[in-house]
């Protein structure tokens, strides 16, 4: 994002993470891992 963040990952059930990273950058790659 601000500091060249472009992939995560989100440990645990659920994608309240994703979710809010996706409505900050929309071009982020971002992983759900489900436990």
């Amino acid at each position: 994002m601000g500091k060249g963040l472009e992939e995560s990952y989100e440990l645990g059930p659920g994608k309240v993470i994703a979710g809010i990273l996706k409505r900050i950058n929309k071009g982020a790659s971002i992983e759900n891992i489900g436990a």
